[in-house]
């Protein structure tokens, strides 16, 4: 048993080779790829000039948390003595919270205007601009339609132990659910990013098996908020640290004999695997 988009950690713990990729049967050439690594790069170069220098950054978050930190002790004070005998005690921090507070509240002023500035100058729409036609026609160059359906797939890490799939957490999370292309096209279920397509034979798909657990997710990559139609029937809940699901489904996939996989994906992209496979799933 693989798992497609999975990486096996059996025999080698540090195995960096993604299941699945005997499906690929397109990759973007060189210069397209060379291309996208400078659009990346000069985009990152303009979120970093968007940034405080690091040394305000660090002021940023010292003064920040110093204020916080001192408003708490000078309230739990005034819970045991009155105003007038606590700053007796210590009147440096009611000045030193004010202080603190003011510059903590000015930088963050600061970096908002600088990140506005950086966001709305001519520079950086050329650059966003010239980024979104090269995503573009890198998934031309893929041959995805421009109606393919993007959706959420399940990556992660594994193991297999006494003939079963263990999956391995990332960091907190279950899995890492990665916005995908999806389509039907030459007989085959195809999954596009901006670098590759994958199609699996239409006859390979064996099934849609339901995994009844809990998973945890990073982020939510849909445009609508998860709590508004279509996703609010499949309740989800989020916390500070990500999203949480259940089910999560697995497509089965047969290719030759002795040779298995498994997509996973959220319970809430369900649909869309029904209507490009025809299948429904099974406990």
């Amino acid at each position: 048993m693989k798992i497609f988009f999975g990486t096996d950690l059996t025999l080698d713990k540090n195995n960096d080779r993604m299941d699945g990729e005997d499906f690929v049967v397109e990759r973007l050439p060189e210069w397209q790829e060379k291309a996208l690594e400078s659009s990346a790069t000069a985009l990152d170069g303009l979120q970093a000039k968007a940034k405080l220098p690091l040394p305000l950054r660090i002021l940023y978050y010292v003064c920040g948390f110093a204020a916080i930190i001192l408003f708490v002790s000078i309230f739990r004070a005034l819970t045991e003595v009155p105003l007038q005998q606590a700053y007796a005690n210590a009147p440096v921090l009611f000045w030193i919270v004010p202080v603190t507070a003011a510059i903590w509240g000015g930088l963050a002023l600061v970096a908002r205007q600088r990140k506005q500035k950086i966001e709305q100058s001519d520079e950086a729409k050329a650059a966003l601009q010239k980024s979104e036609a090269l995503m573009k026609e890198c998934y031309e160059t893929l041959g995805v339609p421009k109606n393919a359906a993007d959706m959420d797939v399940l990556c992660g890490q594994y193991r297999v132990k006494d003939g079963k799939v263990v999956n391995k957490p990332v960091a907190t999370y279950t899995f890492i659910n990665t916005a995908l292309k999806v389509f039907v096209q030459d007989g085959a279920l195809c999954f596009a990013d901006i670098n590759q397509k994958f199609a699996i034979p239409k006859d390979a798909l064996s099934c849609i098996r339901t995994v009844n657990k809990a998973i945890s997710l990073p982020t939510w990559n849909k445009q609508k908020h998860f709590g508004e139609a279509p996703y609010d029937k499949y309740k989800l809940s989020a916390n500070r640290y990500g999203y949480s699901s259940k089910p999560y489904y697995a497509l089965c996939i047969r290719t030759e004999p002795g040779v298995d996989y498994e997509l996973y994906f959220p319970c809430y992209e369900l649909p869309i695997i029904q209507k490009l496979t025809g299948l429904s799933p099974i406990e």
